[in-house]
């Protein structure tokens, strides 16, 4: 159910269609399944619009995380305030990249 709700929004042509490929698609997937030799319908499977953790479990994102929560304990910011903080920021750095490479295919 979920998954389709997802595919819904990524085959959309307008701006929040855009940002939902920006996060829920690898834009390199396509360059590098072509390339592949699976089958068709592994292909289409892999090309499926889905949330990835995987960027999470890095060292830098993880040292990342854990010195913006220090920040914000020095700053007084309970974690809550601090997740929120994050989120929102990764929010607009998500609208604005969708907006930057719209502008930069249009040039």
């Amino acid at each position: 159910m979920l998954q389709a709700h997802m595919g819904a929004l990524c085959s959309r042509s307008d701006f929040l269609g855009r940002l939902g490929r920006r996060y829920l698609t690898d834009p390199d997937s396509c360059v590098r399944l072509q390339r592949s030799p699976m089958s068709r319908r592994a292909l289409e499977r892999r090309q499926q619009p889905r949330l990835s953790l995987r960027p999470l479990a890095s060292y830098r994102t993880l040292l990342l995380l854990l010195l913006f929560y220090v920040l914000g304990a020095l700053l007084s910011l309970g974690p809550l305030c601090s997740t929120a903080l994050l989120l929102i920021g990764a929010l607009l750095y998500g609208v604005l990249m969708t907006l930057c490479a719209e502008k930069l295919k249009t040039q």
